[in-house]
């Protein structure tokens, strides 16, 4: 073999090591996860830390939680594109659901959710008045 011939086999080498090396750090570059960013906040826009988040992959069934900050905030990273349902619940507030929240590969979301004070379960009884 000559030595221009050994050369460009080398470079030919390299070239392909290269290509087979970096293609998997640009895939992940891009991607195959999403993160779900959200604030919760009750009907007057005050923030609701403590309230709790689950996130449900519709085609899989597997839920990811999650808790509010003192700011109303949440991030569930490492999400795989899909469609999720978002349930956010607290004591005192009315549960909301959020339905077909889509995430895309590699590109974050966010959801705002308001919550609803739940009715109070008051106890009333009647009674015959005192004559």
């Amino acid at each position: 073999m000559t030595s221009t011939a050994r050369r460009l086999l080398s470079v030919a080498f390299l070239a392909l090591a290269a290509v087979a090396f970096a293609s998997p750090a640009a895939y992940a570059q891009g991607g195959v996860t999403s993160t779900l960013n959200g604030t919760v906040a009750d009907a007057s826009g005050a923030v609701i830390p403590g309230a709790n988040v689950t996130v449900k992959r519709a085609d899989t069934g597997v839920n990811t939680e999650a808790v509010t900050n003192t700011e109303g905030q949440f991030t569930i990273p490492a999400l795989n594109a899909g469609t999720y349902t978002v349930t956010v619940s607290l004591s005192g507030f009315k549960t909301v659901t959020l339905n077909n929240v889509v995430l895309n590969a590699g590109v974050p979301a966010g959801v705002k959710v308001t919550m609803e004070v739940a009715a109070s379960r008051s106890r009333s009884s009647s009674r015959p008045a005192p004559k």
